[in-house]
């Protein structure tokens, strides 16, 4: 019986990747043991690439989404400020 969803892929740097191990592990549905998919199993190699994808988005990342937060909460205390007057 074949996977409903087929193998899967290792999603890296916004896109569908590769890995370079042909081995997969499968995943199984706790529900009736149905065959749902075939997980890659990723080597040392794809892990370090995704590691080192995600360090290099890590930093513009993490400051916009501060920056956001920031702006956020700003405009939440200026508008309780405004309704309480």
């Amino acid at each position: 019986m074949s996977a409903k969803y087929g193998t899967l892929r290792n999603f890296i740097n916004g896109g569908f990747v590769d890995i370079s191990s042909t081995r997969s592990i499968p995943v199984i549905s706790p529900v009736d043991g149905a065959p749902l998919a075939e997980m890659p199993c990723s080597s040392a190699t794809d892990l370090d690439a995704a590691v080192k994808a995600a360090r290099a988005d890590f930093d513009s990342w993490s400051i916009r989404h501060v920056k956001r937060h920031l702006n956020a909460e700003a405009d939440r205390l200026v508008n309780e400020s405004l309704d309480a007057d």
